[in-house]
């Protein structure tokens, strides 16, 4: 038995919280925050961040104008079953070392020591920038849902493009109250919004059953379109197929609450895979009967609310100032509405781009040391820390068995790397300033910026991977 083991034996008869603060310990870390989430809350959590069949709704334009309703099902179950593949991945390194760091951390303990302090840096700055464009979509497409409901509901109303940005302001006070003010309450909140995400699905759905005329499954399975005038229906297929990966996109959400988690070594995986089972069900569930349902295609994705579904059916341990700031960048990406109608393909672009940039970093990294052999099992490590820079890498208690763990480690990366390639190209084939994709500017813009930084001053700084250390 090891030193580790043994010793959380003695604390077996502790409370669940000393055993969780042991375990912290073993990957350097010092407790901090208080942990307030069990495994229904935290998996509540991960499902309504996640909301796949409401973030598919939302982005339904990208797979009807490229792909149709054919290419929207079997791009969804594609991305369905690789964003599988990769939420198995971080379910192993969430295992390994659940820290609230995620993606940073994880880069600092499998990357080499001499890259190691720069790919951690790296990847903490995408995985800082990421949050901001996926709150901004999901800001912004709350608002402009809003509107195009009111554009639905009164015929005399005049929309205005400012009109989507200031509810998308009223929508970010409101989640700045929620985690900051109400930030205790934060799990019964999820629990509840968690049978809202389910009742509301169900009731969705049951309507559009009973209510709405049907199409041929022919209609449904086998229609292709390409709006954007592609002549491949492969390229069509994977630029389409960003609307299913923005829908699961903020999966790895509860890992970044893992020092919030009681028993997070266990809780924080099954919380992922079961976000992608439950949310794929979900998702796919609304996708058929929605394009069932789903009137005539080109008054759809033409619809003047800008979504075409509603044609078819209408002093706490937070950090406020992180809050903050994310909630003011949201704004301010809002006010872009104003002047372009386009700035909401290029914010979920940019969101998938710089997500998944994040899990290539640490899922290339973790394929290395698989290959390679360099991560053992918890009975044969001695050392009582592990799974930091300069430390023995050891497996968690969740891992996938044989052979089969490295093969899906490697169809994760590849399909990671398909999915950043396509999520910079445009909709349509002749472009110009309006139906440009910007989004590989602004991502690859702030990885240049970090850079330069890290050249300039952040490589002078202490090491990444040793914050809150126990010595």
């Amino acid at each position: 038995m090891s030193s580790y083991e043994m010793n959380r034996t003695e604390v077996g008869h502790q409370p669940s919280q000393d055993r969780d603060k042991l375990d912290l310990a073993r990957v350097g870390k010092k407790a901090v925050l208080k942990r307030n989430f069990n495994i229904l809350s935290i998996l509540a959590f991960s499902c309504t961040i996640t909301a796949t069949w409401e973030g598919l709704l939302d982005a339904f334009l990208l797979p009807m104008a490229n792909g149709g309703p054919a290419g929207a099902v079997y791009g969804y179950i594609f991305a369905w079953i690789r964003t599988g593949s990769c939420f198995v991945v971080l379910a192993e390194l969430s295992s390994m070392a659940p820290t609230s760091g995620g993606q940073y951390h994880w880069c600092a303990m499998l990357a080499p020591p001499s890259c190691m302090k720069f790919y951690s840096y790296i990847t903490g700055w995408i995985t800082v920038f990421t949050w901001q464009p996926v709150f901004a979509s999901i800001a912004l497409l709350s608002g402009t849902e809003i509107q195009g409901a009111a554009i639905l509901t009164f015929k005399k109303y005049q929309s205005k493009p400012y009109h989507g940005t200031l509810i998308l302001c009223g929508c970010v006070l409101v989640a700045l109250a929620v985690n900051t003010v109400g930030g205790k309450l934060l799990p019964r909140l999820e629990n509840l919004v968690f049978v809202l995400h389910l009742v509301v699905f169900l009731a969705i759905l049951i309507t559009l059953t009973y209510m709405a005329d049907h199409k041929s499954a022919q209609e449904v399975f086998t229609t292709w379109t390409s709006q954007g005038g592609w002549s491949s229906n492969g390229i069509v297929f994977f630029i389409g197929m960003q609307g299913s990966v923005f829908a699961f996109s903020g999966g790895d959400a509860a890992v970044h609450m893992a020092e919030e988690v009681q028993h997070a070594w266990v809780v924080i995986p099954r919380a992922l895979i079961l976000t992608v089972l439950i949310n794929g069900v979900l998702g796919f569930g609304m996708l058929i009967r929605v394009l069932f349902c789903m009137g005539d295609l080109e008054a759809a994705t033409n619809s003047p609310t800008g979504y075409p579904y509603m044609e078819v059916s209408p002093m706490t341990n937070i950090p406020n100032y992180s809050v903050f700031f994310t909630m003011a960048v949201s704004c301010f990406l809002g006010l872009i509405n104003i002047g372009s109608d386009v700035v909401l393909k290029d914010i979920l672009s940019m969101a998938v781009s710089s997500l998944y940039l994040s899990y290539l970093a640490v899922g290339t990294l973790f394929f290395y040391r698989r290959v390679c052999g360099h991560i053992r099992a918890s009975s044969e490590c001695e050392e009582v820390i592990v799974n930091i820079s300069n430390a023995p890498l050891v497996w968690g208690p969740f891992q996938v068995p044989g052979i089969l763990r490295t093969v899906n480690n490697g169809f994760a990366v590849c399909y990671m790397i398909i999915v950043i390639f396509f999520s910079f190209w445009p909709t349509t084939v002749v472009v110009d300033y309006t139906s440009m994709n910007y989004s590989v500017v602004g991502t690859f813009g702030m990885v240049l910026i970090a850079i330069i930084y890290y050249i300039v001053r952040a490589k002078c700084l202490p090491r990444s991977g040793r914050g809150s250390v126990i010595k």
